[in-house]
């Protein structure tokens, strides 16, 4: 997993960084709800994409990140 950046966490990954923006108390509670029953993230998710750009993830990055997750299917 890549790492992102987070100060004092060298390890940290994407993923951590996801489940700790939806876990926030400033996160809506439906996006929290969403998560939970999420079984397939799609592309033009309105959770994925809100969290993305909260994240600092450019449109481009979050492309890459769906083409990776293409690869490691196939």
């Amino acid at each position: 997993m890549t790492r992102f950046a987070k100060v004092g966490s060298p390890g940290w990954t994407l993923v951590d960084a996801f489940e700790e923006l939806l876990n926030e108390s400033t996160t809506p509670a439906y996006y929290r709800r969403a998560r939970e029953q999420l079984q397939v993230f799609e592309r033009s998710s309105a959770l994925l994409n809100a969290s993305a750009d909260v994240l600092g993830l450019s449109q481009a990055k979050l492309d890459d990140l769906f083409r990776l997750a293409a690869a490691l299917k196939a």
